[in-house]
This record gives C-alpha cells, structure tokens and sequence, in this order.
C-alpha cells in the first residue's frame, strides 16, 4: 500500500471539502431566491388568478362577501392587490380560533 505524503493527503481534503461547501451554498443560495419569489411563484403556481383584474368596487364585494360568509367572525382581513399581488385576498378568524395571520 502506497502511503501519501502530507501535501497528496490535504490535497484530497481540500477537493471533497470544496465541493460538499460548494454544493452547500448553491443550496443555501437557491432556496434564497426561491423565498425571494415567492408571491411570483405562488402567483404562477394559481393560474386561475391571472383573470383577476380589481376595480373600484373590488373592496366593497371583498366586505360584501365576508358579511355574508362569516358574519360572526372575530376579525376580518381585506389584503388589497398592489405591485407583487394581482388578487384580493380575504381571511377571517372565529371567535377564540388562535390567530395565524400575517
């Protein structure tokens, strides 16, 4: 058996660690703009929301719906569309349901 020498040995340490670090951060890198997308590709993920286009009356339908879906609820919660966000999103909470939103 042929025994390495001291530079052959961190030589091949150096290549293993170097790639498993790299492989690491492209992970780490990947998953970052993945998070950073995130609304544009949930948005792409719902073709159905491409159809949605607000108007002026978007927010008084969004409070007319809510009355009529959960007239009881603790709160409400209207999210208007803006830049990043083409459809309104509404969210309610019952009475003593924990609150898990944004």
């Amino acid at each position: 058996m042929k025994v390495r020498g001291f530079r052959q040995a961190n030589a091949w340490l150096h290549n293993w660690t170097g790639l498993l670090l790299g492989w690491l951060l492209y992970a780490i890198f990947l998953t970052g703009t993945l998070c950073f997308f995130q609304n544009e590709i949930t948005l792409w993920m719902k073709p159905e929301q491409h159809g949605s286009h607000p108007d002026a009356g978007s927010a008084e339908r969004a409070w007319a719906t809510l009355q009529r879906l959960a007239p009881t609820a603790e709160q409400w919660r209207i999210q208007l569309p803006g830049e990043r966000n083409t459809a309104i999103q509404v969210n309610w909470s019952e009475p003593g349901q924990e609150k898990d939103m944004p």
